[in-house]
């Protein structure tokens, strides 16, 4: 198996000396992008909403949705290898 570094980001912590954005990363040439849905209520929708404002703006950007098996556990060990074989850069989010 092959291993991958993956940059984390605290949406709530303070801002950093160097931010990392969607839109910045997007125009780095990302070539595929990942939203993993918790199953919450309006996630899906949340989601696709943004997914496809991103798909406008950049239309050769590959989008994959991934779910989880519930919001109360963590993903399985198949979505991560799933999201890691799949897209270079991972949406989480919930639609509370």
């Amino acid at each position: 198996m092959s291993h991958r570094t993956w940059t984390l980001i605290d949406p709530v912590a303070p801002v950093a000396h160097q931010r990392a954005s969607l839109a910045g990363e997007l125009s780095r040439g990302i070539r595929s992008l990942g939203f993993l849905s918790n199953r919450k209520p309006n996630t899906a929708e949340l989601q696709r909403t943004l997914a496809n404002r991103i798909s406008a703006r950049y239309p050769k950007l590959r989008i994959a949705f991934f779910e989880k098996e519930s919001s109360a556990a963590g993903a399985g060990e198949d979505i991560i290898n799933s999201v890691m074989q799949e897209v270079e850069l991972l949406v989480n989010g919930t639609g509370d």
